[in-house]
């Protein structure tokens, strides 16, 4: 612990470097920027804002990792069947726990989301988030508006072409409250007469003044920009020292671009190899120049078929057919790239090496499946309960993904049966999730617990239990 200065008797200076001072840290060098810059989050490059390329301080641009994602079978396969699990999942949108909602308003927001745009339905819609979520990390949404500003629709937007602004601190603008006076944001004077040029945008029923916090590229040039009211974008691996989160994709370049080359190839093999089916071996009295002519009438007989290309080649020999062993198509190697896509999208590797205990395999895929999707479910369930807040300005309503059903028969039909037996559904409502009709006696639409007695309603477990006891 440090000295308590307070009741340490003051001692004469002494030289630098004598005494305690020698060979120490010395004094920090005096700041040389402006007290402003205090809170600044990150070291970003200067003038920043005005680069026209989105992602220009990261390794790799949006583009190239589009060709990445398209590169590799493996990797797209992953990303197609990671979109087929979010499509299948069953949601709702309803009050939250606690919370009493207005019933006409928990309509509208439920149908609103059962088809977010004219052109897609909600799993379209999110199916298109969710290409951009894993290559890009950057999904992103156009708040579309009628006049009054009040919330038209959700329209999916090309998260690559849209480029990120910052403030003085690094940061996505914020709005900020104005009643019209003048100011200076990021050095540039901003008035009555100006602002929407610059592209901010005013809301009168807020009396907000929103900079612009998107700018989106088109053609290579700034084309239009856009405010944190216009745009919705959230990343789902932010990182403190850069604007752009970091994809699955952008995490697995190196064995993606390695599956590519191995992929070529592996084609190669069978489109401009030169490795022979066979060599036979004809009569060692035969000249070169008689090999060649009756390897060339050989050839002949199979001339426009691309086969021809793997065709027997004859050598002066004894007249012996000696066949050439294949090399391997299939090797560790492509085991290893696709144990490293999987891992990254937590996704069994099962389909894509060999196993030997099935059973085994077959527990740990449900086991990776969960694992995997359950942060994908998380960060639209948050995104969208934000957007919910946002544009239809009520925390009594939130977006929720229902559990998964359990595929597998028997496990299903195990789980229903705890959950009749415990009161958390009736019988009808269990058949219903079967896919069977509702039966008519009024006993099958209420809940109720199983006790030593046989079910009784929930209101009555409790006396049903203590005269089993007595």
């Amino acid at each position: 612990m440090g000295r308590d200065l307070s009741t340490t008797p003051v001692s004469p200076p002494e030289a630098p470097g004598v005494g305690a001072d020698w060979l120490g840290p010395n004094v920090p060098m005096r700041p040389t920027a402006p007290a402003e810059v205090a809170g600044r989050v990150r070291d970003y490059l200067a003038g920043v804002n005005l680069t026209t390329t989105a992602r220009s301080e990261e390794f790799v641009g949006f583009q190239e990792l589009r060709c990445f994602a398209e590169a590799c079978d493996i990797v797209r396969l992953l990303i197609e069947r990671r979109k087929d699990q979010l499509a299948r999942l069953k949601w709702t949108v309803r009050e939250k726990k606690g919370r009493r909602a207005d019933v006409g308003l928990l309509d509208y927001v439920l149908s609103f989301f059962e088809r977010p745009h004219f052109e897609y339905d909600f799993v379209g819609f999110v199916r298109i988030l969710a290409e951009d979520l894993f290559v890009l990390d950057a999904p992103t949404i156009y708040l579309d508006r009628f006049p009054d500003g009040r919330l038209k629709e959700f329209r999916p937007v090309d998260g690559g072409i849209i480029k990120r602004v910052i403030d003085e601190w690094g940061q996505l603008p914020r709005p900020i409250p104005w009643q019209g006076q003048p100011f200076r944001w990021n050095g540039d004077a901003i008035d009555r007469t100006n602002f929407q040029s610059k592209g901010w945008h005013y809301d009168p029923a807020t009396a907000l003044l929103y900079p612009p916090a998107f700018v989106a590229v088109i053609k290579g040039l700034p084309a239009t920009s856009y405010s944190t009211r216009q745009i919705a974008q959230k990343r789902f691996n932010p990182r403190s020292h850069s604007s752009y989160g970091k994809s699955v994709i952008e995490s697995i370049m190196r064995t993606i671009a390695t599956a590519s080359q191995r992929a070529k190839s592996q084609l190669s093999y069978f489109t401009e190899g030169n490795q022979p089916e066979s060599l036979f071996a004809l009569p060692s009295s035969w000249t070169p120049d008689q090999v060649q002519r009756y390897q060339e009438y050989w050839d002949n007989q199979f001339t426009g078929n691309l086969a021809k290309r793997r065709t027997m080649k004859f050598i002066a020999g004894d007249g012996k057919l000696m066949p050439i062993k294949e090399p391997p198509l299939k090797s560790e190697i492509d085991e290893w790239i696709a144990r490293i896509a999987c891992f990254a999208f937590s996704y069994p590797p099962t389909p894509f090496i060999h196993q030997l205990n099935r059973s085994t395999a077959d527990s740990h895929d449900k086991t990776s499946e969960e694992e995997g999707l359950q942060p994908v479910k998380t960060f639209f369930a948050s995104w969208f309960n934000e957007l919910i807040h946002a544009e239809f300005e009520t925390d009594d309503i939130e977006f929720a993904w229902i559990e998964e059903e359990e595929v597998d028969q028997r496990v299903q039909s195990e789980i229903l049966d705890r959950y009749v037996a415990g009161g958390m559904m009736s019988v009808n409502e269990a058949r219903e999730r079967l896919g069977l009709a509702s039966l008519p006696d009024p006993a099958a639409s209420t809940p109720m617990v199983r006790t030593a007695t046989g079910f009784v309603p929930i209101a009555g477990a409790g006396k049903a239990e203590e005269s089993a006891v007595n």
